[in-house]
């Protein structure tokens, strides 16, 4: 867990080195597995104080040093920053919440030249799992088949998903490209990236079937390509005047 003490001499042996600081990488972050209705409340802050308000103290420390060298931070999200999950509630709620972080971040540190961008990785090889159950005890409420991931022997190394280079390589890339992407989706797989495009999608049309001010497939259709268009020249918004937290 990270605290304000750790953050506080994290700033002071920066600036005491002297050389400043231009780019930051979110990278930290834990899982929780469990249904909602029964996930503890302390189980629930404790991941938040890591996911989430672990990565805005450490941003909030050290943005002055980024925006003084108009460098970038880089947070990494999620697909589940977009898909949700069921007894991945916790987690993916976390992840939401990141994925909102950036895009405000990066509407407030634009006037000091700073860029912010996500990386959401899919399924890679990592110790989440394993963490988890180190972390967080056994209980009979626990859905299945979490409670055979505490059994002796059993094997909780992710290694049946690939390496995550990949990611590595879209961190370096956010971090050092000449124009840099306001999001990396970065998946192991096409399935993964067509369901958390499929996903994000779904909750358009959702929002479209309520709304009062309903537009027609072909209206969509058009909008996306418009925004397609408007993201693949190198803008990041939308039109119309509507804050979207693009750089």
């Amino acid at each position: 867990m990270v605290d304000d003490a750790q953050v506080a001499q994290l700033r002071d042996e920066i600036v005491a080195r002297g050389t400043g600081l231009w780019g930051l990488v979110n990278n930290a972050g834990v899982a929780h597995m469990g249904d909602l209705v029964d996930v503890a409340v302390h189980e629930m802050r404790s991941l938040f104080e890591v996911n989430v308000f672990g990565v805005q103290r450490v941003t909030q420390a050290v943005a002055g040093l980024i925006a003084a060298s108009a460098g970038r931070i880089v947070n990494v999200s999620s697909v589940h920053g977009t898909l949700s999950t069921p007894s991945g509630g916790v987690y993916t709620m976390a992840k939401h919440a990141l994925e909102a972080f950036t895009d405000s971040l990066a509407v407030e540190m634009r006037p000091h030249d700073v860029f912010v961008c996500a990386v959401a990785p899919g399924n890679f090889e990592s110790a989440l799992v394993t963490n988890f159950v180190k972390n967080v005890p056994l209980h009979d409420k626990m859905p299945e088949p979490l409670p055979k991931m505490y059994e002796p022997g059993a094997d909780t190394s992710r290694s049946n998903h690939p390496a995550p280079g990949p990611v590595s390589e879209a961190i370096f890339a956010a971090l050092f490209d000449p124009e840099p992407m306001r999001r990396y989706l970065v998946t192991p797989n096409e399935y993964e990236a067509r369901a958390t495009l499929r996903k994000a999608l779904a909750e358009v049309a959702q929002l479209n079937r309520a709304s009062p001010h309903r537009w027609s497939a072909q209206e969509l259709g058009a909008l996306i390509e418009e925004i397609v268009d408007t993201v693949d020249a190198g803008g990041g918004g939308v039109s119309g005047g509507v804050p979207a937290g693009a750089s």
